[in-house]
C-alpha cells in the first residue's frame, strides 16, 4: 500500500562528479571526493550549488507539528533499553548524507572531502573547519575516533558487531583528518558509505555529563545539527527549533532545506487517537498510511470548509510492498511452476477494489 500525504492548508511551502586522484607510495590511486556511490560516480559535481529538488529561495518560518505513537522516555537512541523520541537523532550529524534522488550515494556533510584508495581498504575524512556543535565548540577529529570507539564498545549489538567486523582501525592524523583502516572482510562496495553514516558525538559532552550510551537520559545529547532542544512536556511532546547560528545553513547540500522555525511532535496512544487529535487541530502535518482512512474518515468540519487540504503528493521513490514470499528451501515451493500457479491465484481486482478502495496500482 502506498502512503499517503495529508497536509493542513496553512503550511509553509517547504553531471558527473568531478574526481581527483593521485599516486599512493605503492603506486595505487587515490581518490578524492566531495561523495561515494555504490557504482560509477556521483550524480552531483563537486561544485553543486544546491540539491535538484530543493527550492534554494524557500521561505523560512513557521512551524510543523506532526504525530508521534506510543510517548517516550529517554533521548538516548542508540540503546534498545527505554523508548527514545524520534527527534533526538535530528540535531545530531552524520560525516555524511544520502540524498533523496540517488540513495545509493553518500556526500559529505561533516567533511568537506573523503580520500581512498581504489582498493577502498581505508578512507580519509577531511572535516570542514567551520564545523561545530551547538554550543559553538568545534567538532574534531577526536570527537569521531572517540564516537567510533563508543559505538564499537557500547552501540546496538548489530552496530558493533559491523564496526568490529569492519573497522581494523581508526587514526587521527591531525583535528580535521581522521583515517579508517578496513579488515579483509569487510565489504568494499559499500564500507565507506557505512562509516560516512555515522553520527558524531562531542567528546567533552559526553565526558562532562558522564552520559552511558547503553542507558536512557533525559539531556538530550549535544549535536552539531540545525535543530535544538527547545522545550517538552517529558513523554507526551516535544519542541525543537531551528539554530540561528547553525555551522552549515550555508552549505549547497543544505541549500533549501531546514525551512521551519519549529518541529513540533505530539505524542499519542494508538493511531486512532492520533487521527482524531489531527481533526480537532492539535497538530497539522499528518502521512496516511491507512487506506481505509484515506478513503471514508476525511469527512470533519475542517476538511469540509478547507481549512485541511487532501493531497497525494508524488515524489519519485520506490514504493512500499506488501507481499507473501515463498521459502524455497521448502520443497513444495521449488517448482517455479508452482509458485506461478499461487500467484495466479490471488485476485488482486477483487482484493483492491473490496479491501484497499482502489487505490493500489497492478
Amino acid at each position: 500500500m502506498r502512503h499517503l500525504a495529508l497536509i493542513a492548508a496553512f503550511l509553509l511551502g517547504a553531471a558527473p562528479a568531478a574526481l581527483s586522484q593521485e599516486a599512493s607510495a605503492n603506486g595505487e590511486k587515490i581518490i578524492k571526493s566531495h561523495g561515494i556511490t555504490y557504482f560509477g560516480e556521483p550524480q552531483l559535481p563537486a561544485d553543486f550549488k544546491h540539491l535538484p529538488y530543493v527550492n534554494p529561495d524557500a521561505p523560512k518560518g513557521g512551524e510543523l507539528s506532526q504525530y508521534g505513537i506510543g510517548g517516550y522516555d529517554s533521548f538516548n537512541p542508540y540503546t534498545f533499553r527505554g523508548r527514545a523520541t524520534a527527534p533526538s537523532v535530528m540535531a545530531i550529524e552524520d560525516l555524511m548524507i544520502s540524498v533523496a534522488d540517488d540513495p545509493l550515494a553518500s556526500y559529505c556533510l561533516l567533511c568537506e572531502t573523503i580520500e581512498y584508495p581504489e582498493s577502498r581498504d581505508w578512507v580519509i575524512f577531511n572535516l570542514r573547519p567551520e564545523a561545530k556543535f551547538s554550543d559553538g565548540t568545534p567538532l574534531t577529529a577526536e570527537d569521531v575516533k572517540f564516537t567510533h570507539d563508543l559505538l564499537r564498545e557500547k552501540a546496538f549489538s548489530s552496530y558493533r558487531t559491523m564496526l568490529q567486523e569492519y573497522v581494523e582501525k581508526v587514526e587521527v592524523l591531525d583535528p580535521h583528518r581522521v583515517r579508517f583502516s578496513f579488515t579483509p572482510e569487510a565489504p568494499r562496495r559499500d564500507v565507506i558509505s557505512q562509516m560516512g553514516g555515522m553520527s558524531v558525538f562531542s567528546k567533552k559532552d559526553f565526558e562532562e555529563n558522564e552520559y552511558d550510551l547503553t542507558q536512557p537520559t533525559k539531556k538530550p545529547f549535544l549535536g552539531s545539527g540545525p535543530y535544538v532542544l527547545e522545550r517538552q512536556d517529558f513523554g507526551r511532546s516535544i519542541t525543537l527549533r531551528r539554530n540561528p547560528d547553525y555551522w552549515g545553513k550555508d552549505l549547497p547540500i543544505n541549500i533549501g532545506r531546514h525551512n521551519f522555525d519549529r518541529l513540533r511532535f505530539e505524542y499519542f496512544d494508538d493511531y486512532d487517537a492520533a487521527f482524531e487529535a489531527f481533526k480537532a487541530g492539535v497538530y497539522t502535518f499528518r502521512v496516511e498510511q491507512s487506506d481505509q482512512h484515506w478513503a471514508t474518515r476525511y469527512n470533519f468540519p475542517a476538511f469540509n470548509n478547507g481549512d485541511v487540504v487532501k493531497a497525494a503528493l508524488p515524489n519519485g521513490s520506490i514504493a512500499d510492498a506488501d507481499a507473501w514470499v515463498f521459502n524455497l528451501r521448502r520443497e513444495k515451493f521449488q517448482d517455479p511452476r508452482v509458485r506461478e500457479a499461487i500467484g495466479l491465484m490471488f485476485n488482486f481486482e477483487w482484493s483492491n477494489s473490496s479491501l484497499f478502495y482502489d487505490l493500489n496500482s497492478g
